[in-house]
Order: C-alpha cells, then sequence, then structure tokens
C-alpha cells in the first residue's frame, strides 16, 4: 500500500463496489476482538484506507473512465494499472485497451501489469495482444493524440522481455505462442506482418494445459523511449 494512491475499479453495479468496499474496511480497518473489545486503530493502516478509493468502471466508457482518471495525480493518469484475469470475452478486448489507453500515464516508465490464463486458448489470447499493440484510430475523437500509440510488452526487461508464462506451481517460462510485436516491430508494416503470421496451427492448447499456466505481461507504451 505504498502508492500515494490506489483505485479499484470492478463491474459498475452498486452491490460490487459496496463489497469490494467492505472487503476494503475489513482488510485495512480495526475491529471488534474476540472478546468484546475494540482494536485500536493503527494509523497505517487507516492512513492506507483513505489513501484507496473504489469506483465503477465498465471499460470503454468514456464518462466512467475520466472519473477514475480524474482521481489521478493531476488527472494525468496512473503509473501502474493491474488488469488481472480481464481476457474472458474477446469481444470486450478492445473496450479494454481503450480504458487501457486512457488510464495509463504517459511516461515511460509507466506499466501496465496484465495477468490472464488461457481459459479462451492461447491465440485468443495472443490476438489481444496484438491489437494492443496496434495504433487507436487517428480519426477516434474519445481519445487525446498521444494516447492513441499502441503499448507492447517491456523490451527491456531482461529476463523475458516483458512477458512470460508462470505455472501454478510458480515455474515460469518463456512465452510459448506465436511472435509479438516488440519495441523494434513498432510500425504499421511489421505490425501488419505480425497480424498475418497468426498460425493456422497455433491450436488452443490442451485443456490441462491451459488450465495451469497463466500470462504475465508488462506492458507499455510503445512510441516512448
Amino acid at each position: 500500500m505504498g502508492a500515494k494512491q490506489t483505485v479499484i475499479t470492478d463491474y459498475p453495479d452498486a452491490h460490487v463496489i459496496d463489497n469490494l468496499e467492505r472487503n476494503l474496511d475489513l482488510a485495512l480497518l480495526p475491529r471488534t476482538k474476540s472478546s468484546g473489545k475494540q482494536r485500536r486503530p493503527n494509523p497505517h493502516f487507516t492512513e492506507a484506507r483513505q489513501r484507496v478509493q473504489v469506483m465503477g468502471l465498465g471499460w470503454g466508457s468514456v464518462e466512467e473512465e475520466s472519473r477514475v482518471l480524474a482521481a489521478s495525480d493531476g488527472a494525468m493518469g496512473y503509473d501502474l494499472v493491474l488488469a488481472a484475469d480481464v481476457l474472458w470475452v474477446s469481444s470486450a478486448h478492445p473496450l479494454l485497451i481503450h480504458s487501457i489507453r486512457t488510464l495509463l500515464k504517459r511516461d515511460r516508465r509507466a506499466r501496465c501489469v496484465l495477468i490472464a490464463g488461457f481459459h479462451t486458448g492461447r491465440p485468443a489470447v495472443r490476438r489481444f495482444f496484438l491489437q494492443l499493440a496496434q495504433p487507436a484510430p487517428p480519426s477516434d475523437p474519445s481519445l487525446e493524440e498521444g494516447r492513441k500509440a499502441g503499448i507492447v510488452p517491456d523490451w527491456q526487461e531482461e529476463e523475458f522481455g516483458g512477458i512470460c508464462e508462470r505455472n501454478v506451481d510458480g515455474s515460469q517460462r518463456v512465452w510459448s505462442g506465436a511472435a509479438l510485436p516488440r519495441k523494434a516491430d513498432y510500425d504499421e508494416r511489421r505490425l501488419a506482418k505480425f497480424e498475418g503470421e497468426e498460425g493456422e496451427e497455433e491450436e488452443m492448447g490442451d485443456i490441462s494445459d491451459r488450465g495451469s499456466w497463466l500470462v504475465v505481461a508488462s506492458l507499455r507504451w510503445a512510441d516512448l523511449e
């Protein structure tokens, strides 16, 4: 909880948001002891709770994205966007990408850390990363000019180049799907090449294997050195 400001988002349903608020209070605010006595407030936890907000966010909703963005420092976006278990519905990927572009600070050090399972198969996960690497259409009025750039795995991350796979047993391996764009590939011709390389032989993968592995990606703006 060392962040200056943290915003937790979920589907904009009153019951969902209220439940998240209660969970935060349980974790960070004092509770009554089994003896019936009130616990003394821990000032560190109390202060941390004051720095955490819960907000509803429908991906791609400009109005809701604007509210979440306004809660960031100077309304400039977030140094870290954590997206966990968000790739279930392929048709929603463009909306998720819009929200990531809107909320990630335009800074070379800003990162989106994305963690997802292979429930829908490796090809669907790869398609998401390919879409994220593509610049937004120049005619899109809902995004500022700088936020139309592509977002790609962190090419400067030494061990895995910004993307790896992690097993439930804690082991890790390199991304084992078809190739993905990196910084050096950030131009329209090369991106088109990646789009055409989605191998017909690339399969969904064995269900037991898909159930035990996650993709973990550290993503950054492709146009910022």
